[in-house]
């Protein structure tokens, strides 16, 4: 049963807000014997623009982990095989465009791009594929 005051935060796509939204509508699906685990879906509602939100939390270690939007216009999901520590400085530095704040955060954005750089584009002795290919037209 859904409390009238629950709320879920998610970020509204349309007016931007990132407040908390009212729950109109839950369902809860259990987990399985195959390893699936519970989730929740909701019906939420941007307080704002009034605008109707689906989101979604996945059970992780027993506990429910924060909402995501999943329609509409749900996140850009970064490919997995991005590091770590690539990933959360992009994700942050997205974080920051959303909400406009350019001038705190460009050194976020360099240190993404440049560890992007450094991990698909060179090779283990820390040589760029560029150069490689250059090294071996010349002996070559």
């Amino acid at each position: 049963m859904i409390e009238e005051t629950e709320i879920l935060i998610i970020d509204c796509p349309f007016c931007k807000a990132g407040m908390g939204t009212l729950v109109r509508g839950q369902l809860f699906v259990s987990g399985d014997d195959e390893g699936n685990e519970p989730f929740k879906v909701s019906l939420v509602q941007c307080p704002k623009c009034k605008a109707a939100l689906v989101g979604l939390e996945q059970m992780e270690f027993g506990v429910f982990e924060d909402p995501k939007r999943v329609w509409p216009l749900p996140p850009v999901r970064l490919n997995w095989k991005i590091p770590m520590k690539i990933r959360h400085s992009l994700e942050e530095s997205h974080r920051c465009l959303k909400k406009r704040e350019l001038y705190r955060k460009r050194s976020d954005v360099g240190s993404s791009v440049g560890g992007l750089s450094q991990a698909f584009y060179s090779s283990d002795d820390g040589s760029s594929k560029r150069d490689q290919r250059a090294s071996h037209a010349e002996n070559h």
